[in-house]
């Protein structure tokens, strides 16, 4: 099992993930988003480095957003998204949220019906990247296969 840690970071721990993953082409400060000053960010760390990140935006009482989720793509598919995903969904729980919605990259559907998430509504197209939305219940943290 390798050595990944999930613990909660500072936005700016978050941007030179979000810049090499989600936006190379823009400056690290043009990786912040509106509401990111009130968000709960998570970091994945493998072996002591931090190699991933996921924000979570408050909407209401208890609903969040997860945005700008994005793992390093040398250390993709091992793990890393699915645990931070497992980590954060239950300290969110914890604090009384109850559900998450997200929109998400039409290929990634599949791996967050594994949390018990379903995508609603049609598919969009944002930036040349067809997404749709998803959420539900925030799961009980087990990440199950379907």
């Amino acid at each position: 099992m390798p050595d990944i840690r999930i613990a909660r970071i500072a936005l700016a721990d978050c941007l030179p993930i979000r810049q090499a993953v989600l936006w190379p082409d823009l400056p690290r400060q043009a990786c912040i988003v509106p509401g990111d000053a009130d968000a709960l960010h998570y970091g994945a760390f493998l072996a002591g480095r931090l190699a991933g990140c996921g924000s979570f935006f408050p909407l209401a009482s208890q609903t969040v957003r997860l945005r700008k989720c994005a793992i390093m793509p040398d250390v993709q598919r091992r793990g890393l998204g699915s645990r931070l995903l497992r980590v954060a969904f239950a300290e969110l729980r914890q604090a009384g949220y109850a559900t998450v919605t997200l929109d998400a990259r039409l290929t990634a559907v599949d791996f967050y019906r594994r949390f018990g998430l379903e995508p609603h509504g049609a598919p969009f197209v944002r930036s040349g990247l067809e997404y749709v939305t998803v959420g539900g219940a925030l799961p009980g943290g087990i990440d199950r296969p379907r």
